[in-house]
């Protein structure tokens, strides 16, 4: 209900911060119309009136301020003359990360445009996260990147605010650069297949199936401390390993499938 009547008043997000700010009743009951990436930037109220500072004139300014809710949780301004300004980030693959970015300078944008390619698995999209880009343009006042990072590498970007829609209007003389680098995570172990064994003649009869991306081999394994390779070396049909193992006398036989190239 809140944020149907929002858009249909279209109050500025800047003043409907503000407000919720000096409504607490209303605050609680609005963020639930937030995703909780939207509720992580109110609560750091980084596009509160007090977090975004004095606006300064866009029409022939001589510096630019943008200010930046890193991953870290830190808000950071720069204030960009001449000079090139490059906002570094570090993140890691397969772990969401969501940065806020803001532009001080007035009149407030209306849309900003991408300059370049996001990290694989990122969005660049606004506070509600109903839009998205379009030809490398979103229409949004407060833009977000967010998203889980798929892909490991080094990324380079701007970001460029216009005061109209569609990237139209005035543009402040100084993009914002981004350079982010995506580090690996730590891959969880592969899930061992289904063994499946049965007893012919005093033989253990034994197969599983098989993926080249994510082999296991069979182990055996009387005491149930040191584990061994069975005696015959695994065949392989398809994507189905099996193998035999001959049981002597009465000793326990325990098998298990243990992933290629692992001592555990």
């Amino acid at each position: 209900m809140y944020r149907r009547a929002i858009q249909r008043a279209k109050i500025p997000l800047i003043v409907l911060l503000v407000l919720l700010q000096r409504t607490p009743a209303l605050f609680n009951r609005a963020v639930s119309q937030f995703s909780s990436a939207g509720i992580q930037i109110l609560q750091k109220a980084i596009f509160s009136a007090a977090a975004l500072g004095p606006l300064h004139a866009q029409s022939g300014a001589s510096k630019t301020q943008y200010r930046v809710q890193s991953v870290a949780g830190n808000p950071i301004t720069y204030d960009i003359g001449d000079q090139t300004i490059t906002h570094n980030e570090f993140g890691i693959m397969g772990i969401p990360m969501i940065i806020g970015i803001s532009n001080n300078n007035s009149p407030a944008p209306r849309s900003w445009k991408l300059i370049g390619e996001l990290p694989p698995g990122i969005r660049m999209t606004d506070t509600f996260e109903e839009f998205d880009l379009v030809n490398n343009v979103l229409e949004a006042t407060f833009p977000l990147l967010i998203g889980t990072p798929t892909e490991v590498g080094n990324f380079q970007f701007q970001v460029e605010p216009w005061s109209g829609p569609g990237a139209t209007g005035d543009s402040p003389p100084q993009t914002l650069n981004f350079a982010i680098s995506i580090q690996p995570g730590e891959i969880p172990p592969a899930e061992a297949p289904v063994l499946n064994i049965s007893i012919q003649d005093n033989t253990a009869i034994l197969s599983w199936d098989y993926d080249d991306q994510a082999p296991f081999d069979l182990k055996y394994s009387i005491d149930l401390d040191s584990w061994f390779d069975p005696p015959q070396v695994s065949t392989f049909n398809g994507g189905t390993a099996s193998n035999s193992v001959a049981l002597n006398g009465n000793a326990p036989y325990y098998f298990r499938l243990q992933q290629a190239n692992s001592s555990n």
